[in-house]
Parts: C-alpha cells; structure tokens; sequence
C-alpha cells in the first residue's frame, strides 16, 4: 500500500483540476493556481473529497506548495501530513529542489500548521507580488558589443552544445509539460555571449489565458551587469505588442529581483507572508 492510500485524501485528474478553483479565490494572484488547474503546468493535486472538495493542496512539483479550503478538517489535516513527509518531501529531495514555499488561505490554517509540518524546521518569510502589467516603460538598456538578445526557440534548445543551455532547457522542462508546450504557448528571450554562451535569460513560468508570470535567472559568471534587466525588457517588449498581461513576483530579500522589475516597468508591489520549508537532505 503507497502513502498516499495510507491516508484519507484523495489526488485528483487533471481534468478534474478546475473543481479547488473557487476554494482558491483569494490566493489567485498567484498565477501558479490558474497555470495549474488550466493544464499548463505539472502538478500534484489532492481533495478531501473529489466531488465539491472543502480542502485542496496543490503542489506545482517544484517550490511551491498552495493550501485552501476550511482549516478545520483534522482528517484532511493528518493525511497532508503524511503526504508531506511520505509523498512531497521525497519527491523534492529526488529531484534536488532546496526549499518549498507554503501558501495558505485563510489565515485559520496557521494554527494547523503544527499538525500539518510536523517536525518539519518551517519559518514565515516575505515575498512580493508586483501587479499586473508593467504599467511603466522599461529602463534603456544597451547590449554590450559581442553580445545579443535571441528569442529561446527550438532551435536554440536543441543546441547542445551551447554553455548554460541546459540550464535553460532545465527551466522549460520544470514549469511547463514539456518543450513543445512552451514554444507553442510561453515565450522567452536570452543574452548570448557570442555565439555558444547563455549569459542571462528570462522566460514565462506560469500562463492563463492571455496572463503570463516571469522568471529569470544570469548565469554566475555574467552577474550585475544588468543582463536580467536586458532579457527580461525583451519579455516585456514581447508581451506588450501582442497585448499579454505580465506578473512578477520575488523574495522581499531578493534585492536584484526587485531592482529589475522597477526597471523592467513593474510597480506597486504587495508584500505577503508564506513558509518557507527546507528540503532535508536524505
């Protein structure tokens, strides 16, 4: 008998995504959810019950993990318990992710966190989410001479043989299904050193309907030089003619994140409170 059996709780179909929606209507800021429940990103998904649900986890199979529904199923409370420890935590740890960020709604589900986290070292950290758009136009950027801005398409993906491309391809394969469903349905833009070094890039993580969140990321040697600026103004630029809304979010502590999204056109921040959980390791 798996973990998962061991406990009552339930893991639902992607086709049955769309029924924890309503349970997640004041924690939709995070794109994460609508990506989720839309098909656009992989992702563990479990109920109380499968038909009208009361309590919902989901969890996108990296960082972040979303709690909703009445914190007052000590039932349902158990059983993410054991999921935790005997489902999600090894999973994490296989696949060599640092840290997973609880998210909750309502506020009740802080005084089960004891049951929920057992034993595990959880402390509340700040983030930040900036709203929707960029309302303002992105600081001039200028590409240094041997550099360029290139769209990450199949092409470049398939390039093997280009430094820091795995990396890339890293990202793709971890927010979204698989390649295909990025170049179809995301986007993203690099800073080539050359023509065989990914400096910096910056492409779509999560996606509903015509909304999109960023993520970016500079390889260690091409750090504060204002790449991250220049990919993620190009995602910018690129979501604007085609009349897509952008969403940031970023770590309160996150000082080179939150200087790029003010110079990438991104204001008025809203700071809220998650978990921040180690992954320990085997």
């Amino acid at each position: 008998m798996s973990s998962l059996e061991k406990h009552d709780v339930e893991k639902l179909s992607t086709g049955n995504y769309a029924r924890v929606r309503p349970l997640f209507a004041d924690l939709r800021y995070n794109l994460v959810i609508d990506s989720i429940i839309d098909g656009h990103t992989p992702a563990w998904v479990y109920v109380d019950r499968r038909t009208a649900p009361r309590q919902a986890l989901l969890w996108n199979r990296q960082d972040a993990l979303l709690l909703a529904g009445s914190p007052d199923n000590g039932t349902f409370d158990r059983a993410v318990d054991g999921l935790f420890t005997g489902n999600i935590l090894p999973d994490a740890r296989a696949r060599s992710i640092p840290q997973l960020a609880l998210f909750y709604d309502p506020a009740g589900w802080e005084e089960q966190l004891t049951t929920l986290l057992r034993g595990q070292p959880a402390a509340k950290v700040r983030r930040r989410y900036y709203q929707p758009g960029p309302t303002g136009e992105p600081a001039p950027g200028t590409v240094p001479a041997g550099y360029r801005l290139r769209r990450i398409d199949e092409e470049l993906l398939r390039q093997q043989e280009v430094r820091n491309i795995a990396q890339v391809t890293g990202w793709v394969r971890s927010f979204w299904p698989g390649t295909t469903a990025f170049l179809e349905q995301g986007f993203g833009y690099c800073l080539l050193e050359g023509e065989h070094t990914v400096a910096s890039w910056c492409l779509t993580v999560y996606k509903s309907g015509a909304d999109y969140e960023l993520g970016v990321a500079t390889a260690p040697a091409y750090r504060q030089q204002g790449f991250a600026t220049l990919v993620a103004a190009a995602c910018v630029e690129h979501a604007r003619a085609r009349g897509f809304t952008l969403h940031w979010h970023c770590w309160e502590d996150n000082a080179p994140s939150i200087a790029v999204a003010a110079r990438v056109g991104f204001e008025g921040s809203t700071p809220y409170t998650v978990y921040h959980i180690p992954v320990p390791p085997a």
